[in-house]
């Protein structure tokens, strides 16, 4: 169980792959926040939770001993594997371009998922501060990716999401932020072109780390998927050119 700051409150919706990793990595380099970060996963049972798991926590190892970050605090799963969620186990996903990807997607898109995570993480907060007798407070949550093509993942969800916690809770401040809003290829190329000031060994660790296949086996990258193979080809970059 976390333990409250009566103060300020960073949480961190993690799920391992590209766009979050790249959005944390970007937070903590900025500097910006002194309290602790909770980082938080969520297990409801998508085909590639294993695979997302270990990179949630390679990233998390990665972080801690090349950003020498002390505010980062352990990541903690939460197992949502119930009627919940069981049923996305037979569905045929689509992708943002609605071709069908024979249920491979790493990253279960189930329609609206924000939402209901978003609540859990929200009652999750709530028992805390029940719990922990903390009168009031200020709660930040971080996700990864803005998406205008994602109902759940576009400006309106953001501010819509902010004014219903804000009206409904009103001695406690919830302010949900988005922390990217890059393409996958947008974010590759600030990667391969050190743009944010990595050494090529710590961006070859950090791509090894996220999560960014689409058909992972038994918690591993295929390594022949489009994903798969654009990492791949930043790597071999950056590894014959030796440094950058």
């Amino acid at each position: 169980m976390h333990v409250l700051n009566k103060g300020k409150n960073h949480f961190f919706l993690y799920s391992g792959g590209l766009d979050s990793s790249y959005g944390l990595l970007k937070l903590l380099i900025r500097n910006e926040i002194t309290d602790p970060l909770n980082i938080l996963f969520f297990d409801y049972g998508q085909k590639a939770a294993l695979y997302e798991w270990k990179a949630v926590q390679k990233v998390y190892a990665f972080l801690n001993k090349n950003l020498d970050s002390n505010i980062l605090k352990q990541p903690h799963r939460f197992d949502l594997r119930s009627d919940l969620f069981s049923w996305t186990k037979s569905v045929s996903f689509t992708g943002m371009d609605h071709t069908p990807r024979n249920n491979d997607f790493s990253v279960t898109e189930i329609e609206n998922r924000n939402m209901v995570l978003f609540s859990v993480l929200y009652s999750y907060i709530l028992s805390l501060v029940n719990r922990q007798n903390i009168h009031q407070c200020e709660m930040i949550i971080y996700t990864g990716l803005r998406n205008k093509e994602l109902p759940d993942a576009s400006d309106s969800f953001f501010y819509y999401i902010n004014e219903a916690m804000r009206e409904y809770h009103k001695k406690y401040s919830f302010h949900v932020e988005y922390l990217v809003d890059k393409t996958p290829n947008e974010i590759l190329n600030e990667l391969k072109n050190n743009t944010l000031g990595l050494s090529s060994t710590q961006t070859l660790e950090f791509l090894k780390s996220v999560s960014s296949c689409y058909r992972p086996i038994d918690g591993k990258p295929c390594y022949t998927c489009p994903k798969c193979k654009e990492v791949d080809s930043i790597i071999k970059f950056v590894t014959n050119k030796g440094k950058f």
